[in-house]
């Protein structure tokens, strides 16, 4: 009887840690791989402003700048975590209009939305 009492408290605590273990370990998992998508999310629309700013001169059009970012894939997934108002400042994208911003102005916009993302995010 005296052996019983620790054999159970064994194998109660064997089961629970042999349960519960690999929920933690998929927890911190799934945690680090969703830190790891959205550290590519940012790198991925910094190429996109990198690249759209090696291709269009000062003098290109507010329109065509904006043209660029809508036909680049990355601005489809930075436009679902953009503040409402700075993609009024961008452009109205429903209408197709947009506000006169210079050409650095314009991207520098874009570029701020990405830094705070990445602050609301954890990830500076």
């Amino acid at each position: 009887m005296e052996h019983l009492l620790p054999a159970i408290l064994g194998f109660v605590a064997g089961v629970l840690g042999a349960t519960v273990t690999p929920f933690v370990q998929w927890y911190i998992e799934k945690k680090r791989l969703k830190i790891e998508y959205k550290r590519q999310l940012i790198a991925d629309w910094r190429k996109m402003i990198e690249e759209i700013s090696k291709t269009h001169s000062q003098q290109t059009s507010n329109v065509e700048i904006m043209k660029a970012l809508m036909h680049h894939s990355a601005f489809y997934t930075l436009s679902f975590y953009m503040d409402n108002k700075a993609l009024e400042n961008v452009g109205d994208k429903d209408k197709r209009t947009f506000q006169n911003i210079s050409y650095p102005l314009m991207l520098s916009v874009v570029m701020s939305e990405i830094t705070k993302i990445e602050k609301k995010w954890d990830l500076l």
